[in-house]
């Protein structure tokens, strides 16, 4: 085995905990949601909280540490574009340590002082929100490191921004859900 399919083999390892892992989180806390359980939701995000630094910043370093060391193994970063990717990644990463922690933090800090409080509940769907957008994101990184579109491949770059525009409109204009009437 060389040094790039090793590098390649644990960037797609890492990945796919990190990814992988926060999408079953997102699921479960989108569904929860639907379903009018806030408690299940509040546990749901908790539980995101604390796998944060134990799973998902740890793998989202690794993912961007083996990207770049099979980036580099292949000397990719020559490549039209090649060199910006390590730098998306690297955004991907200070989006969960420099937005979403604090936020599950300012979370943990209401739950503690006043219990599961409407205005709890409200923000707690506001991150929900913001993770879902991160997801969209993801995707299109993503499919930016597997499809590696140049400036000529318009079809691809077009198709990008539609899912990023998309995505932006169906997480943010979408109206609030509420609790389902009582039948």
């Amino acid at each position: 085995m060389d040094w790039y399919s090793l590098f390649k083999f644990l960037h797609v390892m890492a990945a796919i905990l990190w990814l992988g892992g926060g999408f079953a989180m997102l699921l479960v806390s989108i569904l929860a949601d639907r379903a009018g359980d806030d408690e299940t939701l509040m546990v749901m995000l908790r539980t995101t909280d604390k796998l944060g630094l134990r799973l998902f910043v740890p793998a989202s370093i690794a993912t961007l540490g083996f990207w770049s060391g099979a980036d580099f193994a292949m000397d990719r970063l020559l490549r039209p574009l090649g060199r910006h990717r390590p730098l998306r990644l690297r955004r991907r990463v200070s989006t969960g340590i420099l937005v979403l922690k604090p936020s599950f933090e300012k979370l943990a800090a209401m739950l503690a002082a006043d219990g599961m409080t409407p205005a709890a509940i409200a923000f707690g769907r506001r991150m929900i929100r913001i993770v879902k957008f991160d997801f969209v994101i993801m995707i299109v990184v993503v499919a930016d490191m597997v499809l590696k579109p140049t400036a000529h491949d318009i079809a691809t770059l077009g198709a990008m921004a539609v899912v990023v525009v998309g995505g932006a409109s169906l997480t943010f204009a979408s109206a609030p859900r509420t609790k389902p009437a009582a039948a």
